[in-house]
């Protein structure tokens, strides 16, 4: 499959040429603009309030917009920017977007939403880390080891997979098959297995545990972060779906479009799947903010007006001390 396949998805031949601009990409970059403002909205917001960023939890939701920034950031207006200037010293930034597109932010994708799954599925479980410098180095590792991960494993398959080709052809150039289909097995289906894994024992095991009636608690604008294994099942099971399922098409198009030939009309039903498939990836990345929406804290942290005195009184509670409300969640940076 050439990369001038990939533009085309995006770009709309009955409304305008690949060289001039048209509704389909005005949509295309709104899009993208959208992707942009929400996530970034969601990472100034939990590491601008302190009750927010202490949480490893929502640490860990900033790992998940920087992934879809990844897409909508860089990738979807890149690809407008090659649809429009065909130049031939574009090849780097051609070679660039499509191992970030077919490769790293895929499996980015999926390895940060394991690393959120992990953490939530402690504390649906109550296995909460109660060292402090275990917790740190949980951290640590549920934070770092996805970006580590994606590396190691999206971008050697792809340069094994890939080479620098002639311009006219779309300047990636298949090496090898079979170093292209176990890339986009490796990248995608083999971490999307212990995600759905996860997600699935999380809930099987909520729903083995004995209930226990919640407590009338209201929640104030002053008061700690609080998190109920309610929300938290739903945001795994969200989170689980939303990062597996838009990319399956797009990986079941591409890899039938690089291990089969098909030269009759109806061929070209592949071509419309692929540009569905396109759609969908990126406009699932607009899902992702309103997923955080089901955490109370984020959501009373957007919707309440706090004084501005809570934050400073948190550095007077000693790390020795834990809260009530403080151990409702599993994996606090501190106790407070």
């Amino acid at each position: 499959m050439q990369w001038r396949e990939l533009e085309r998805a995006i770009a709309d031949k009955r409304t305008g040429s690949l060289t001039t601009w048209h509704a389909t990409y005005i949509v295309w970059l709104t899009l993208a603009m959208l992707i942009i403002g929400s996530h970034l909205f969601f990472i100034v917001l939990i590491l601008a309030k302190r009750t927010l960023r202490m949480q490893l939890k929502n640490l860990l939701i900033v790992n998940i917009c920087l992934v879809n920034l990844m897409m909508g950031g860089f990738i979807m207006p890149t690809v407008i920017h090659l649809i429009l200037d065909s130049s031939e010293d574009e090849c780097v930034l051609r070679m660039t977007v499509r191992a970030l597109n077919d490769y790293l932010q895929p499996a980015l994708s999926v390895l940060t939403a394991i690393a959120l799954v992990i953490d939530r599925f402690l504390f649906i479980m109550q296995k909460p880390v109660t060292t402090k410098w275990l917790r740190i180095v949980v951290a640590v590792v549920l934070m770092i080891m996805p970006w580590v991960i994606g590396v190691l494993l999206a971008l050697p398959l792809f340069f094994k997979s890939f080479e620098m080709g002639d311009p006219e052809m779309g300047c990636v150039q298949e090496v090898n098959l079979w170093n292209i289909v176990c890339a986009h097995v490796i990248c995608f289906v083999l971490p999307s297995i212990p995600l759905f894994i996860l997600a699935t024992l999380s809930g099987l095991c909520s729903t083995n545990k004995k209930k226990i009636p919640p407590k009338e608690l209201m929640y104030d604008c002053r008061d700690k972060p609080i998190s109920f294994k309610g929300e938290s099942i739903k945001v795994v099971v969200l989170v689980c779906f939303m990062t597996i399922f838009p990319e399956v098409p797009y990986f079941v198009i591409s890899l039938l479009r690089y291990t089969t030939s098909c030269d009759q009309p109806y061929c070209l039903d592949f071509f419309q799947a692929l540009k569905v498939s396109v759609w969908l990836r990126a406009a699932k990345a607009l899902v992702f903010p309103f997923i955080w929406l089901w955490f109370t804290d984020i959501k009373s942290a957007i919707i309440c007006r706090p004084t501005g005195a809570a934050d400073e009184e948190d550095d007077d509670i000693s790390d020795d001390q834990p809260t009530d409300m403080s151990q409702q969640d599993t994996m606090l940076l501190r106790y407070r």
